[in-house]
């Protein structure tokens, strides 16, 4: 099931971007989400030039083990 569930994500995630009447588009997430950097940036990259920002910060977590106390949160931006 959680394979249909990304399937689907990505493909509304694509078709928002490639249909979107904006000059730029901005997307904030941390390097931990779902569809993942490489994957973000592979689409991203198909509808205008893309950059991005990343910035390491501490991971604040109350109930969970984590084997890293930092994550890197990423701005992804493209000029359509």
């Amino acid at each position: 099931m959680q394979f249909f569930l990304l399937a689907s994500l990505l493909e509304s995630f694509e078709e928002l971007i490639k249909n979107a009447d904006f000059a730029y588009i901005f997307l904030s997430c941390n390097d931990e989400g779902f569809m993942g950097v490489q994957k973000i940036q592979s689409m991203m990259q198909k509808y205008g030039k893309y950059t991005l920002f990343k910035t390491d910060y501490r991971r604040f977590a109350i109930h969970q083990k984590h084997t890293k106390n930092t994550t890197n949160e990423c701005l992804h931006v493209i000029k359509k």
